[in-house]
């Protein structure tokens, strides 16, 4: 089973009405293409997402340039401003009846061997 490795990341903080620091929820997900040409494709798929709920503070979606067998092709990182909004962002129609269908299509419904995902609060 591959392993997923990560560099560590610069956090997202927003101010919050008092000035002071908010903690944000974070969701790492990867994604091992059948098919590394359609790297475009998904990455599109993925981009439908950015702005589907309120509360979401950053979403970036980044297609692998390196050639590592066990690297992902394509990744996504969402930091959402409350657990409510995240958890909204999984539930949306958009994500699970158009984005998710096609990107597991794209993965050849081998989701525990080509999709991993992280979600954490910082």
């Amino acid at each position: 089973m591959p392993v997923l490795c990560l560099k560590p990341l610069t956090l997202l903080t927003v101010e919050g009405q008092t000035g002071r620091r908010t903690t944000l929820i974070y969701h790492i997900g990867t994604f091992k293409l059948a098919d590394k040409a359609r790297a475009s494709e998904a990455a599109d798929l993925l981009l439908k997402l950015k702005d589907i709920v309120p509360g979401t503070a950053d979403y970036k979606v980044g297609i692998n340039f390196t050639d590592k067998p066990t690297a992902a092709t394509v990744c996504i990182i969402g930091a959402f401003e409350t657990k409510e909004d995240f958890e909204a962002y999984m539930a949306h129609p958009v994500h699970t009846a158009e984005v998710a269908p096609k990107i597991a299509e794209l993965c050849n419904h081998e989701y525990i061997e080509r999709m991993a995902s992280c979600d954490f609060e910082a």
